[in-house]
């Protein structure tokens, strides 16, 4: 695997990683409004039991990865 490649995968697994921890944080009720609504406008997956990553996957193919970056920083 080129390191460009091994690069992506771990962004990836951290973005993976984050979106499953957004979605305990809503479950708990802990997630600040705002970024429910900005989750909300990019059909964020709040049933972290049905995210995977091949669902994440497909999120970033079809609309790319800059909404979920930029809601992340």
């Amino acid at each position: 695997m080129e390191k460009k490649e091994k690069n992506n995968e771990s962004k990836f697994i951290g973005m993976f990683e984050w979106c499953k921890e957004q979605a305990l944080l809503y479950k708990d009720g802990k997630l600040e409004q705002w970024k429910i609504d900005k989750l909300n406008s990019i059909g964020f997956s709040w049933d972290y039991y049905l995210t995977t990553e091949e669902d994440l996957k497909e999120h970033i193919e079809k609309d790319g990865t800059e909404e979920l970056i930029n809601l992340i920083y």
